[in-house]
């Protein structure tokens, strides 16, 4: 277990429904290079049905603080001290995509009375399909470029030139614009340029993060849990045998057409599958002898 003292405030936005009751908190985990921020209009598309929807930054990723332990037994502890002090503890349904999927599968399973469900969003108990060795080329590339000496002034124009030197290495245009989503320009000083993310830390501990898998874990979590996978993403195999093992109330779904970024891929037909799971849930708990 990770000392409480070690764990880091993480950053985080709310979206509520004045509407809706409050109901238990959806609390969203983004995936590696990612942010709160990209998730902001699933979030909105998600709070006309559920509310609060509270998504946060990982450690060494958008607003949170930086930290040179990028563990997954670092992230568990911070996220569990966020429901722990953020939330007063209140049980949340945990959703989480590849990294903060990964992160949010232990957390149900070390923590199971912190999580009133699982949403595990193109990610498994196994390891990443993805070669470290990738992201590590992409990261120093990335350290590689010298920010105290931009090529534009401008924050859009400094993008544009480095998404043209990251090509040879990321062909996908969209990859790249994501990937520089977290080159940000110092508030108080125009034209000088920062990375969000923690380059150094996510380096160190790149191999960890691609290789976490859960296959000795004698845990079990047995709270309502849901695999959406995209249907063109290899990441997530229906008969993976850890999955019922590890989480005996789980059920698996596709959603077509979705590559690894289903919900950006989908994000009607994700929407649909996570309000239809948190309202199974509802029902279940309302239910005479409902957990």
């Amino acid at each position: 277990l990770h000392p409480a003292w070690l764990s880091v405030r993480l950053a985080h936005t709310a979206v509520s429904n004045p509407r809706l009751a409050a109901q238990p908190p959806l609390l969203v985990l983004h995936g590696l290079f990612g942010m709160a921020r990209n998730w902001r209009s699933v979030a909105k598309s998600l709070a006309r049905n559920h509310s609060p929807i509270i998504c946060a930054d990982l450690r060494n990723h958008g607003d949170s603080p930086h930290h040179q332990d990028m563990s997954m037994t670092a992230m568990v502890g911070d996220v569990r001290q966020f429901i722990e002090q953020q939330l007063d503890a209140t049980p949340v349904h945990l959703l989480g995509h590849s990294l903060g999927g990964k992160v949010a599968m232990r957390t149900a399973l070390l923590h199971p009375q912190l999580v009133r469900s699982l949403i595990v969003v193109d990610a498994s108990p196994q390891p990443s399909g993805s070669k470290p060795g990738w992201f590590r080329s992409i990261m120093e590339l990335m350290l590689s470029l010298d920010l105290s000496r931009p090529p534009d002034p401008s924050l859009a124009g400094t993008k544009k030139a480095y998404s043209e030197f990251l090509a040879a290495e990321v062909p996908e245009k969209a990859i790249r614009e994501f990937l520089l989503t977290n080159l940000m320009e110092e508030p108080d000083c125009p034209g000088k340029f920062r990375w969000r993310i923690n380059l150094p830390a996510l380096l160190t501990h790149i191999e960890e993060l691609m290789g976490s898998e859960l296959n000795s874990c004698q845990a079990v979590y047995d709270g309502p849990t849901v695999f959406i996978g995209g249907s063109k993403s290899p990441y997530i195999d229906p008969k993976d045998a850890s999955i019922p093992r590890l989480f005996p109330r789980s059920e698996i779904v596709f959603v077509e057409g979705a590559g690894h970024w289903v919900h950006a891929d989908r994000p009607v037909e994700f929407c649909s599958k996570v309000t239809q799971f948190l309202r199974n849930c509802a029902q279940t708990a309302a239910a005479p002898g409902g957990s």
